[in-house]
């Protein structure tokens, strides 16, 4: 017996009713009705794009308006030179010949030393110049002295007091360069602050070698603070005697710059 539900749940009941005929015709109205949706919806999607493409298109004209400007692009001017004025000549100062006195065995006809009133307004000099009187730049004469054959101890004593920044010979330290970053290495201990906020860099120091190799005046032109100055200072003043700058083979006293490298070693 093929019974479907409907007849079952309606046995015995009217169905004439109009309930029966409703349950009997429900799937065939579902798929009338989804069929129907359907069609709907592609009569709306491709009826706009039916319509659009009976229609002419309209083209659209843009007018463009250009206007033309005359530009009057003015001339480079020409630059007016002007000449400098002359120089003005400075005045020559009116000289009287005079010289001293030598000792000679020959009789040599000279001229005669010149008077007071020639040289109350002229300067002394080595020979006869005509000039003006000019009375503010009368200087007193030079104290006229022959070769000195001793030693300038003044000059010397000058020399050795000054201090160079560049020499013939410079100041090195005992062993070169290499004993100089062994000497360093080994002194230097790092600051337990900069240990530990991690600071490294280079700390420039300045010193002078004095003529006995000794340091003096240590100053510290860049550093890098957390106490790695100061260290960089106090293994200065430790090292030993250098061997001096020299200047014409004579010791001197060099200002000297050395670079100092504080690194953490990982």
């Amino acid at each position: 017996m093929n019974t479907s539900l409907d007849e079952i749940v309606f046995e015995g009941r009217n169905k004439a009713y109009g309930a029966y005929a409703l349950r009997l015709n429900y799937a065939k109205n579902v798929q009338r009705a989804f069929a129907a949706g359907i069609a709907l919806f592609l009569t709306l999607m491709y009826v706009p794009r039916l319509v659009s493409s009976l229609r002419p298109e309209k083209k659209t004209e843009y007018m463009v308006e250009s206007v033309l400007t005359e530009i009057d692009i003015d001339k480079p001017k020409e630059e007016i030179v002007v000449p400098p004025p002359p120089a003005e000549e400075a005045p020559v100062q009116r000289q009287v010949r005079y010289l001293p006195p030598e000792v000679v065995t020959d009789v040599v006809e000279e001229s005669p030393p010149p008077t007071i009133d020639a040289l109350e307004n002229a300067q002394i000099s080595s020979q006869n110049v005509e000039g003006e009187l000019l009375p503010d730049l009368i200087v007193p004469p030079t104290e006229l002295v022959g070769p000195s054959k001793g030693t300038d101890i003044g000059a010397e004593s000058a020399v050795e007091e000054k201090i160079f920044t560049s020499v013939e010979q410079q100041p090195e330290f005992f062993g070169g360069q290499d004993a100089l970053m062994k000497f360093l290495g080994k002194n230097i201990r790092y600051p337990s602050q900069a240990a530990r906020a991690n600071i490294q860099g280079r700390v420039i120091l300045q010193f002078t070698v004095m003529p006995d190799g000794s340091i003096a005046d240590i100053q510290t032109l860049k550093g890098i603070g957390f106490g790695c100055d100061e260290e960089a200072e106090r293994v200065v003043r430790l090292m030993p005697k250098w061997k001096p700058g020299k200047q014409a083979g004579k010791a001197v006293r060099v200002r000297f710059t050395l670079p100092v490298y504080f690194s953490i070693q990982d």
